[in-house]
Formats: structure tokens, C-alpha cells, sequence
């Protein structure tokens, strides 16, 4: 049986792969803001090695984190 991209990013979200999931929610665009977009963007790019690099714009990112996970459950998850 098929999984959708949104299934299959569900079902590593609930299992705390957070890396693969969020690198499939960042390509999400429907009923996303461009903030929320970019939001899924940078917590994905933070967790593939990228977090030093924000870190020196002033992004914090354990914010970033945070932020991401609330706006999966929000948008996805407890629908």
C-alpha cells in the first residue's frame, strides 16, 4: 500500500525522526505562510548541519525547533 508524502512525513514525525519529517513538510506549500515555509526550511537545514550558520544570523535554534514542531502538530497532525 501507497503512503502519501504527508503519511509518510506523519509517521517519521510521531517516531521523532524530525530530520527526515521536516525535510518533507518544508516542501509543503498549501495552507502554508511564506514565515511558515521558511520556518520548515531553516529547522530542516539546522538539523542536516546547517545550525551554525544560523546561528551567526541570530536565529535561535532551539526556537526554530519549537516552532517547527508546534506548527506540524498544528497543521498536520491534529487535523
Amino acid at each position: 500500500m501507497m503512503q502519501t508524502k504527508r503519511e509518510k512525513a506523519t509517521v517519521l514525525f510521531n517516531k521523532g525522526d524530525f530530520k527526515r519529517s521536516f525535510a518533507i513538510f518544508k516542501r509543503f506549500t498549501n495552507g502554508l505562510s511564506k514565515d511558515e515555509t521558511r520556518t520548515l526550511e531553516i529547522a530542516s537545514e539546522c538539523l542536516n548541519g546547517f545550525d551554525s550558520f544560523y546561528r551567526q544570523l541570530g536565529f535561535s535554534i532551539e526556537k526554530i525547533h519549537k516552532d517547527a514542531i508546534i506548527l506540524i502538530k498544528r497543521k498536520f497532525i491534529n487535523k
